[in-house]
């Protein structure tokens, strides 16, 4: 989380805990807010509690991921994680929903690199974690997390043509 609490301040980035989750039925746990004049990130106060540390830094580090991969026109763009680190934006039209998800995948695959790094990962599968669980205990994130960097990790595969299966990866290396 300090490296986190680094970055937000280094870029000036307004950090607020606010009561999200119990003003939406969507269980909103995040939302990062820019325009021209700087950019807030507003989580809710109930992941400042001890027991929520793991959803606390993803939800956090994605937030930031938005901050790093700005969306690709000069708007302000309202972005949230809700519980089960699905991201729901109203657009307008088509073209707008199909950029607010390339402009999720990003923000998350950062957060992912960010928290769990490909040479870290591929560490922590070489120590033995052989286990969705063992990787959220050993990055201290979520399950769900885990789940995500893995998905990024079969696409990237994907692109150059290798098959990849979840459990294959304990037998290969990231690129």
């Amino acid at each position: 989380m300090e490296r986190c609490y680094s970055i937000i301040e280094q870029e000036q980035i307004l950090l607020e805990y606010t009561d999200l989750s119990s003003k939406t039925r969507s269980n909103l746990y995040g939302l990062y807010l820019s325009d021209g004049y700087g950019c807030v990130i507003l989580l809710d106060k109930l992941l400042d509690k001890p027991e929520n540390r793991r959803l606390h830094r993803c939800v956090l580090s994605e937030e930031l991921g938005h901050h790093f991969t700005a969306p690709r026109n000069d708007l302000p763009r309202v972005f949230g994680s809700c519980s089960l680190g699905v991201t729901r934006v109203l657009p307008d039209d088509a073209l707008s929903k199909v950029q607010i998800a390339q402009d999720e995948r990003k923000a998350l695959e950062w957060a992912t690199n960010f928290l769990m790094p490909n040479n870290e990962f591929n560490k922590a599968v070489a120590a033995g974690c052989r286990t969705v669980y063992d990787l959220a205990e050993w990055f201290d994130v979520t399950e769900w997390f885990v789940y995500r960097k893995l998905g990024i990790i079969k696409a990237r595969y994907r692109e150059i043509a290798i098959k990849f299966r979840a459990r294959d990866y304990f037998k290969v290396r990231l690129l």
